[in-house]
């Protein structure tokens, strides 16, 4: 039996991972500093590790609620259908999952110039698996319309792109 003492984020510390060369990395890339420091890099992977953490207690508050054993793409839209536009980066990065996949099992090219981010009202083939699955779960909570609009809607990511300027 291994004792593992959790430090003031939550985290045990003798199973910790450190992600902070990439995350200097990516602070860089962000607009930091070219050699972003030490102790900022621990600080923003200490508050993603709380807020994760948080995150998957909620799902799993969720998918207990509704009678499941594991979390699903279903609880974290469910989580996320207040805030439009981490919903809008969560369907994006599940189009782009679903598009690596393709990509890496060796679909031919024509089929994916037929995909596009937001695409697929209606087709079968024109839409991604994990779109399907998330567009039928907001069709199924969505009384207003405003969820599903995000399937189409390719409005820009202000944050992105104050980011990249």
């Amino acid at each position: 039996m291994s004792s593992v003492t959790p430090s003031s984020s939550g985290k045990g510390v003798g199973k910790s991972t450190n992600f902070t060369p990439e995350l200097q990395s990516m602070m860089f890339s962000l607009g930091d500093a070219r050699r972003p420091l030490h102790d900022s890099a621990v600080l923003v992977e200490d508050i993603v590790h709380t807020q994760l953490i948080n995150l998957l207690q909620q799902a799993s508050e969720v998918s207990q609620m509704r009678g499941a054993r594991v979390i699903s793409a279903e609880d974290i839209l469910f989580l996320m259908r207040k805030d439009k536009k981490k919903l809008r980066r969560l369907l994006k990065y599940m189009f782009f999952r679903d598009y690596k996949s393709k990509i890496v099992k060796g679909i031919e090219e024509d089929d994916l110039l037929e995909d596009k981010p937001g695409g697929g009202g209606g087709g079968g083939s024109s839409i991604n698996k994990r779109q399907k699955i998330a567009q039928d779960f907001l069709i199924s909570i969505d009384q207003t319309g405003e969820l599903l609009s995000l399937f189409e809607d390719d409005e820009v990511d202000d944050v992105k792109q104050a980011r990249m300027e």
